[in-house]
């Protein structure tokens, strides 16, 4: 039999919106960086500073990378669910709240993760 994925959690920010509990996930300057160079855009403007995810920030149970917003927004273009003009369109909105389908993550070292993101389901950009 094989043993279970132990999976460490980081803290954070936590936000009660609309009867439903949100993780807030910063977007660090990092982060940032690693997304304009994915996306060729090295002038992009974010518009938010945060996201409000349905798990809280953690990392990768086989190597232990930290998952980051980075990862959602690769995955989506690996993936061919998004154009990198979309995103970019979508990454300059200053609050954004949707529903639409959950992505199954891998960090950058392509582990697969335990933990399907939420990244386009109820989320949010920011809380300011």
């Amino acid at each position: 039999m094989s043993s279970l994925p132990t999976v460490q959690f980081g803290s954070c920010q936590v936000l009660e919106r609309d009867g439903k509990t949100y993780f807030v996930w910063p977007l660090s300057d990092e982060t940032k960086a690693k997304i304009r160079n994915l996306l060729e855009a090295p002038d992009l403007k974010f518009g938010f500073s945060n996201t409000l995810e349905e798990v809280p920030p953690f990392f990768c149970h086989e190597c232990g990378a930290e998952i980051t917003f980075f990862d959602q927004v690769r995955v989506g273009i690996s993936g061919g669910s998004h154009s990198s003009e979309r995103l970019i369109q979508a990454l300059q909105e200053k609050v954004l709240v949707g529903t639409g389908a959950v992505h199954h993550v891998t960090c950058e070292n392509g582990h697969g993760q335990v933990i399907p993101m939420g990244w386009a389901s109820n989320f949010g950009w920011t809380y300011d």
